[in-house]
């Protein structure tokens, strides 16, 4: 009889069931190059117990949006040459995972965040043991995250 029903049960599509927390925790990286040249990398930590923190560096600029020699870095320098690499925004808060979104509730940003930046909705295109892919509903982005493995 079980036979039967499982034949018999409609077939679910993977990009329809739903992600579950414990497939997001932990520790994973990305690194964008952005329209002027410098790099972005981010390293976002989600935790079993729903919270997180994240830190995101730019080559050339701090949080402050300035670079080490206290200049604004808005472009890419003449000798096209970024050194520094210093956080230019940290943050933390709590994430829960909705079918295939996950919820992000901002607590705390190094940043300034309006009212309605401090909650945000991502959807999980997809997930496995090395790759998280997110589509953001504020900005429109795809973006590729890689799972960061515990060195032994």
């Amino acid at each position: 009889m079980l036979a039967w029903m499982t034949l018999l049960a409609p077939s679910v599509d993977a990009q329809e069931a739903s992600v579950s927390a414990v497939e997001l925790a932990g520790t994973w990286s990305l690194s964008e190059t952005l329209p002027d040249g410098r790099v972005m990398q981010v390293e976002l930590l989600l935790m079993h117990n729903r919270t997180f923190s994240c830190v995101g560096t730019v080559e050339g600029q701090s949080a402050e949006g300035k670079s080490a020699d206290g200049k604004s870095r808005d472009a890419k320098p003449a000798d096209g040459n970024f050194t520094t690499v210093a956080p230019f925004w940290t943050c933390s808060g709590s994430w829960q995972v909705r079918g295939r979104q996950v919820v992000w509730n901002y607590v705390n940003s190094s940043r300034p965040l309006t009212g309605s930046a401090r909650a945000d909705t991502d959807d999980i295109v997809s997930v496995d043991e090395t790759t998280l892919v997110l589509l953001s509903h504020a900005t429109g982005k795809r973006r590729e995250l890689s799972r960061v493995q515990l060195r032994q």
